[in-house]
């Protein structure tokens, strides 16, 4: 257990080789409340916070600003991400949480947040978002196709329409050609009545 800060000037590995593990089957994964919850939820409930450590508590400066999670906040969200690790013994006495009125320099039940655990959360909710994102970009291009396929049939339309207009307009032209003709042998029909009625 370190308090304060640990400086390491390299790169920290985690054991991960599948030859020391027993991997859960699928199946069994499922069934477990972690691999079912909706990871991109939980980061997105998760409240990041600014505060000072109090006076006393081992291996931090009180003048120092840090960013994190609290433990509490973050239980209520990634219950396995925090652990009890024990009581916590201060260089000086505080007002007791746990005792309003009295002091103390013991923190019983300290907790601690494994940060591991929310990041791969954070991975989760990534692979999430990526799934999301893959559905959207299906959808597009599916909406995308249709929108080209409507486009594809008006234009047909179009032609079909101006195709339709050129016929009208070579109709009546035509009605306007026999209606002109007409008229004219009605005119000379008339005339070669009134040339037959003359004295």
């Amino acid at each position: 257990t370190v308090f304060g800060d640990m400086k390491v000037y390299g790169t920290v590995y985690q054991s991960s080789d599948a030859r020391i593990k027993d991997i859960v089957p699928t199946a069994e994964q499922e069934q477990d409340a972690t691999f079912k919850r909706d990871d991109l939820a939980c980061i997105l409930a998760l409240k990041i916070t600014k505060w000072r450590y109090k006076d006393g508590v081992p291996g931090h400066s009180s003048n120092r600003m840090e960013v994190g999670v609290i433990a509490q906040e973050l239980q209520k969200v990634l219950p396995d991400a925090v652990k009890i690790a024990g009581d916590l013994k201060l260089d000086v006495y505080i007002d007791d949480p746990d005792r309003p009125g009295e002091k103390t320099n013991v923190i019983k039940d300290f907790l601690a947040v494994d940060y591991n655990k929310i990041f791969m959360a954070n991975v989760g909710a990534t692979q999430q978002l990526a799934e999301m994102t893959k559905g959207l970009e299906d959808e597009l291009e599916r909406i995308s196709t249709r929108v080209g396929a409507l486009e594809g049939d008006m234009a047909a339309g179009n032609r079909k329409l101006s195709e339709l207009g050129t016929s009208v307009a070579q109709g009546n032209a035509k009605v306007h050609a026999t209606v002109a003709t007409l008229e004219g042998r009605v005119d000379r029909m008339e005339d070669a009545a009134a040339a037959a009625a003359a004295p």
